[in-house]
This record gives C-alpha cells, sequence and structure tokens, in this order.
C-alpha cells in the first residue's frame, strides 16, 4: 500500500483549482493477509517536474504496527516531508507512549472544555461580578497575560499585547465575565484549581503551533482554552508545561495537525514524556516551569 500526500498551491497540479491539498493511494490484495505489513508514504509533492526525484527523496515507510502506536483511535499517517523528521519521529515513540495511554504508574490527564462560548447567551457579562473569561489570545508561553483586552466585540475587538518587560502592566483583562451560578458541577469545582490551558488554534502559518500556560483558580475557560489537570499527579503540572512548550512537542504537534486546531485526539497521539515523581528531572523542569510562571501575582500568591 501508498499513500501519497500533493501540494496543489498555486495551483502547480491543477491550475484554476483552489485546493491546496489532495491525497492518492494504491493498494493491492496480498495472497494472505498480514497485519504487519509496510505503508509506503510520500507528502509534500509540490509539482509535476520533481515527482520522481521527490518520491525517491521523500519515501517513508511505515509498519502497521507503528501507526496504531502513534495514532491509536485514528491510524492516521502523519504528515512528515522529510525522512530525516520520520527517523526522530520512530525514536520520540520508542522512548515515550503516547499521552492518551494510561499506564499503571504514569500522570493521566484530564481534559475540559470548561465554557462553550457559542451556546452560553446570557452567561457572559462585559464587566464583574463574574470570573474572567480567558480566550485564546490571552494566553501564550508560561504567560496567561500575554494579551489584554481594550474594546470591541466579535471580529471589531481590539486586544493589545502586553509582553514581558514592556511598558504596559501585566494584568487579567478580559472581554467577559461569567458568573460562577452559570456553570456547571463540574466546572464549578474545576474553576477552584490551578490547571494547564493551551491554545486550540493551531494555525501551521504561526511560529509555534502549541503553547500552553498555567491557569489560575477563580477563572475559567472559553472552548478555545481547553484546560488540561492530572488528578492523582498534581505535582506533575508544572513538569507538564514545562515539556508541553518545548520544540519537540511543537515539531510532533505541527505534523499532526490538519484543521488548524489542537484535539485532544492529536494530543493524546503525541509522546509526551510523562516522569516519575522521584524522578530528578522532573524537579529540575518543575522549577524552571514555575519561575517563568511565577513572576504573575495570582499564581505566587497562591
Amino acid at each position: 500500500m501508498a499513500v501519497y500526500g500533493f501540494n496543489n498551491k498555486g495551483g502547480t497540479w491543477f491550475p484554476g483549482v483552489t485546493l491546496e491539498n489532495f491525497g492518492a493511494y494504491t493498494a493491492r490484495v496480498q495472497a494472505k493477509a498480514s497485519l504487519e505489513y509496510e505503508i509506503r508514504a510520500a507528502f509534500g509533492l509540490g509539482k509535476p517536474a520533481t515527482l520522481k526525484s521527490d518520491l525517491v527523496n521523500k519515501a517513508l515507510l511505515f509498519s502497521a504496527e507503528e501507526i496504531r502506536a502513534q495514532n491509536p483511535e485514528t491510524y492516521a499517517i502523519p504528515d512528515i516531508q522529510d525522512p530525516r523528521a520520520g527517523r526522530l519521529t520512530k525514536e520520540l515513540y520508542k522512548s515515550y507512549p503516547p499521552f492518551g495511554r494510561n499506564l499503571p504508574g504514569l500522570p493521566f490527564r484530564d481534559y475540559q472544555a470548561e465554557v462553550h462560548m457559542s451556546d452560553r447567551d446570557g452567561a457572559f457579562r462585559a464587566n464583574p461580578p463574574g470570573l474572567p473569561l480567558y480566550e485564546g489570545r490571552m494566553i501564550d508561553f508560561f504567560d496567561h497575560r500575554a494579551k489584554s483586552y481594550v474594546s470591541g466585540h466579535g471580529n471589531s475587538s481590539v486586544w493589545q499585547e502586553t509582553p514581558f518587560g514592556g511598558t504596559l502592566r501585566k494584568e487579567v483583562l478580559p472581554q467577559w465575565h461569567v458568573g460562577s451560578d452559570m456553570l456547571t458541577d463540574s466546572t464549578g469545582t474545576r474553576v477552584t484549581h490551578f490547571r494547564v490551558g493551551f491554545m486550540d488554534v493551531a494555525d501551521p502559518g504561526r511560529q509555534r503551533s502549541f503553547c500552553s500556560a498555567i491557569i489560575p483558580p477563580q477563572t475559567v475557560c472559553g472552548d478555545k482554552v481547553p484546560t488540561i489537570t492530572f488528578p492523582d499527579a498534581d505535582w506533575y503540572l508544572p513538569v507538564y508545561v514545562a515539556i508541553a512548550n518545548t520544540l519537540v512537542v511543537d515539531f510532533m504537534a505541527r505534523q499532526r495537525v490538519l484543521s488548524k486546531a489542537m484535539k485532544f485526539n492529536i494530543l493524546d497521539s503525541l509522546p509526551i514524556a510523562r516522569l516519575d515523581q522521584s524522578d530528578p528531572r522532573s524537579r529540575w523542569l518543575a522549577v524552571r516551569a514555575l519561575r517563568l510562571s511565577c513572576m504573575l501575582a495570582e499564581i505566587a500568591s497562591k
């Protein structure tokens, strides 16, 4: 079996056709069925003139077992365009299991989209009282106060960046507040604790596709900032933030994000390191993640 991904940007394959990416596959019935066959894949095939050489230079071989291990729910073949990246990916999966695999002794995640902004009419208030509502643009790497709301709503809303070391004061200034009476029981309990929020929008055009930050208690996150907790391993929270914000995890995520959204099943497929609490690396990572995150009063004070 072979799977090929073509890039039609600029109409290199089909002039006048706006569809940028399309795929093709070939398959042959074998005399004896086997679960251990290999699949040949090549992606990023840009134009007919280089097709022959690209099929050689970009070709990758995946065993059925590797595909099952990397994407246990969807069996998706990762969009890897460089054989060197393919080799690195295989080594990472040999070192760490997929994040969504619940294994004894390892921290296990609990996801939640705390508030769905499209179906909560009347829940949002422009001013307090109420819990500050996090939107995706408000978080960045180790920073839950990356942008502050200024004015307007919807497409006309205005936000300003508040970088570390800048002249603007960093504080939680949201567009909306949500009354605690509007939350479900599970969400109402969840927002009293620290958790990790990550940006759901994973546009490949961004410099980085995946960023996470520690979210302080007494705030609530919209569905573009899904949150993660580790119910039986709170100690792992800062360790996870340190690992999730690495270039390695971003490299893996960019191979799998096809819809510009970082869905739970994509995150579950990544080989994100889950360390034991007694591992010296856990403390080393946690200390540094907390130093980056605790410069902000609402986290440091708690």
